[in-house]
């Protein structure tokens, strides 16, 4: 996720690439493309894709948050299991104690 992201971003910095992602517009308006395009048509044809990829990549975002939600709760339940098992070792030592303890009494 941290990958797309990051690709997303980089692709968002680039005008020219979110214009030339304007398919319909590139085939319909041909001639506003020819190279060098100016920065004022690279604004306009780009605001759709920009659009869309910055929904795309709040969707990662909310992946990339969701999925660290996750993570937590996998290491609290691993930390909440370890915690329980401690407990049972340690009341078995001390019944173990307590045996043992007995035995020598006897």
């Amino acid at each position: 996720v941290d990958g797309f992201c990051r690709a997303m971003d980089e692709t968002l910095e680039d005008y020219e690439d979110m214009a030339l992602m304007n398919l319909s517009r590139l085939l319909t308006h041909p001639e506003r493309f020819i190279q060098p395009v100016s920065a004022e048509i690279l604004d306009e044809e780009s605001d759709e894709p920009e659009l869309i990829l910055e929904a795309h990549l709040q969707r990662g975002h909310t992946l990339k948050n969701a999925l660290s939600l996750v993570q937590g709760q996998i290491t609290s339940s691993e930390e909440f299991a370890e915690r329980k098992s401690d407990t049972i070792r340690n009341r078995l030592l001390y019944i173990n104690l307590l045996l043992s303890t007995m035995s020598l009494a006897v």
